[in-house]
């Protein structure tokens, strides 16, 4: 009996078992679970929450009862144990063929950086399958996996205006993207400015100017020497080297560097170069210099929390750029070697730490926000936070490979360029946004500086959006009398060429707009005027003569546009009123070629018709070309007046096809009696559909 009780214990065990199995259903045939397709965001915040979307598949002949799947976070793209689960979700009940597809929110683990999903169907085994081998997708886009966001900069911002004092000499020099240097010595002290190739995407005037005084500084040992550097707001691509020879020496522990903006707000420490020279490393154009500073004076200025990002990273990172000098200095001062290099070592990392701070926490978001919104307002100054940033630990020895945020951002460098330029050359074109054209070619210099991949669209296409034109219009006229206003003459020249076209290639390396078109000639008109009674033959009364003469027509002059040189550095801090761009047009007015005088097509008259009739008067052209001359000495190139430079030109409205206008209306020559000049240039913005 009792055998008989175990064994039907045993089938019964058994039968039940069996009947727990959902999946073996009799004559139901084998599930086999696989996932077919893996949906995942692009990016995601660590302590965010994400959501993907799986879908399970059963390629097997029975149908498969509720099963689970899970995910995780790959760095191979491959399963293995070093992969980091992100959950799991259940899975209904699929029928033999059928799928399901199930949706899920994860919060995100901090595992920064960009990862692969890996799905993975029947997780728990709960579903007895004709193979365990295929249940495991791996996705090929990636997921980016974001730092959370933090206040970089602890403390309500209380930055320190100072006012300055700026000494009468000036160094200026037209530097461009193949580099240069400038100099300047005043008071003892001499600044040089270095800036490396590549540095700059056009052409621009860089001007430097000492200061003399800094009321404010905030240092015991007063100001060491100052310079201000100009355009205000310049930014470089490349960080360019200033170096500072001040007239008095102190010693480099109590050397502090500043810069502030503008006119001496924001005031702020900026950090020194490891060596005994003065050496700055400068992204972008401000007043900078070195005084004379306390270890009390060091932690009074880090306790004014500057009001800008930018200078809050840049005070910052003076600290420890502090560090790293004295510890560098501690090699050559009789400090034992060993622990020497131990304490430069340990500066340089925690410099690195600063910088990687920065990169994570304030640049990374910054340039995400730029993607996710209109790229053409903040990408360019995104990047342009990333590259100094990311510069910066490559001169303290930090590569991509050691700073995964670094390869972040060059990805997102990629991603803001790729979406910024054709958006930008989109608005340029339906929304004849004239300013987008400039700031797609700044933006597409900047892209090819920084090596940030294949341009997003052929330069055919976007040299579509770069296409302009000008007008030249040129009036003098002048008159003169006798002093008894007896007599005297009336003259006028007008003449104007229309519609130049203009095309700049953003493949040509100097970026510079050419253009030709032929000159009309409006109109001629002069008078001469003899107020002496003429006493006719016979008994007629005497009367007035007045000789006139008018010409118009074609000449066989071109007005030329030479040189359309546009400033397409990226500048920070314009004025609310913007300013699109910095403009110098090199113009060849069309004074070869207009000897000949239009005979043909001038008139002379002479009233009334009893007076007698004078020989035709010769009007040679070159007359308005010699008036042009008087009135541009100051633009000429040469003594001939072969080309001109215009410069200071008015920027257009916002919105309107005219970027700018430049007008004269002035005596030629100064005086109030001489001939007067009104001459109108204007550029427009043409693009092609």
């Amino acid at each position: 009996m009792r055998r008989t009780t175990s064994l039907v214990l045993t089938t019964a065990m058994a039968v039940t078992a069996l009947a727990a199995l959902p999946d073996r259903a009799a004559g139901a045939g084998t599930p086999n679970l696989t996932v077919s397709r893996v949906v995942i965001p692009a990016q995601a915040t660590v302590g965010g929450d994400a959501t993907f979307r799986v879908t399970v598949r059963n390629t097997g002949t029975g149908g498969a009862g509720a099963s689970k799947v899970r995910l995780y976070l790959s760095n191979d793209g491959r399963r293995d144990r070093k992969d980091v689960a992100l959950g799991t979700v259940g899975v209904g009940r699929i029928g033999a063929g059928a799928a399901r597809t199930v949706r899920a929110s994860f919060t995100i683990p901090a595992e920064v950086g960009p990862h692969r999903v890996v799905a993975c169907a029947d997780a728990t085994t709960a579903v007895r399958e004709t193979s365990e081998r295929d249940n495991c997708r791996v996705t090929r886009a990636t997921i980016w996996i974001w730092p959370k966001p933090k206040s970089y900069v602890a403390g309500t911002p209380d930055p320190r205006a100072v006012t300055t004092q700026l000494g009468s000499a000036t160094a200026k020099k037209v530097i461009g993207p193949t580099g240069g240097s400038i100099a300047l010595g005043a008071g003892g002290d001499t600044f040089i400015l270095d800036v490396p190739p590549h540095a700059l995407a056009s052409t621009v005037e860089i001007a430097l100017r000492p200061i003399t005084s800094v009321d404010g500084l905030g240092m015991s040992g007063g100001l060491l020497a100052g310079v201000d550097l100009a355009p205000d707001g310049l930014s470089f691509l490349r960080p360019v080297t200033l170096t500072i020879v001040p007239d008095r020496a102190v010693a480099l522990a109590r050397q502090a560097g500043f810069a502030y903006q503008g006119d001496g707000t924001d005031l702020h420490a900026y950090g020194l170069e490891r060596g005994e020279a003065i050496v700055m490393k400068l992204t972008h154009f401000t007043g900078a210099g070195v005084g004379s500073a306390t270890d009390a004076d060091r932690a009074a200025q880090q306790a004014r929390v500057p009001a800008g990002s930018d200078a809050q990273w840049e005070q910052r990172f003076a600290e420890v750029k502090q560090q790293v000098r004295e510890a560098h200095e501690a090699r050559t001062d009789g400090t034992d070697p060993e622990t020497a290099a131990k304490k430069e070592n340990a500066a340089l990392a925690q410099a690195a730490a600063v910088a990687l701070a920065y990169l994570r926490d304030v640049v990374v978001p910054r340039m995400r926000a730029a993607l996710a919104g209109d790229t053409t307002r903040t990408g360019l100054t995104a990047v342009q936070d990333f590259v100094t940033a990311a510069r910066q630990l490559q001169l303290l020895g930090v590569g991509d490979e050691q700073a995964p945020t670094m390869a972040m951002g060059w990805d997102l460098v990629d991603q803001i360029f790729a979406k910024m330029i054709p958006d930008a050359h989109h608005r340029c074109v339906t929304e004849h946004d004239p300013g987008m054209a400039l700031f797609m070619l700044a933006a597409e210099r900047a892209r090819e500086l920084l090596g940030a991949g294949e341009s997003p669209m052929p330069a055919a296409t976007m040299n579509k959006c770069l296409r302009f034109e000008v007008d030249f219009d040129f009036l003098a006229y002048g008159d003169a009398w006798s002093d008894d206003e007896r007599w005297g003459t009336a003259w006028s020249h007008h003449l104007r060429a229309l519609e130049v076209p203009v095309q700049i290639d953003v493949r040509d390396p100097e970026t510079k707009g050419t253009g030709s078109a032929p000159e009309e000639y409006v109109a001629y008109t002069g008078s001469y005027s003899d107020r002496e009674l003429w006493d006719p033959p016979g008994d007629a009364d005497p009367i007035e003569c007045v000789d006139t003469a008018s010409a118009d027509g074609t000449l066989d002059g071109t007005f030329r546009v030479l040189d359309l040189d546009l400033d397409l550095n990226y500048y920070r801090d314009d004025s609310a009123d913007g300013t699109p761009f910095r403009l110098r047009m090199r113009i060849d007015p069309g004074q070869a070629g207009l000897e000949t005088s239009p005979r043909d097509i001038t008139r002379y008259t002479t009233t009334p018709a009893r007076c007698p009739q004078p020989s035709a008067p010769t009007i040679t052209n070159w007359w308005w070309a010699l008036y042009f001359f008087v009135g541009h000495v100051t633009e000429a190139a040469d003594a001939q007046g072969s080309s001109y430079l215009i410069k200071d030109w008015t920027v257009g409205p916002s919105g309107s096809d005219v970027l700018a206008t430049k007008t004269y209306d002035h005596q030629l020559g100064g005086d109030a009696g001489n001939p007067r000049e009104l001459t109108s240039l204007v550029l427009r913005h043409t693009p092609a559909p």
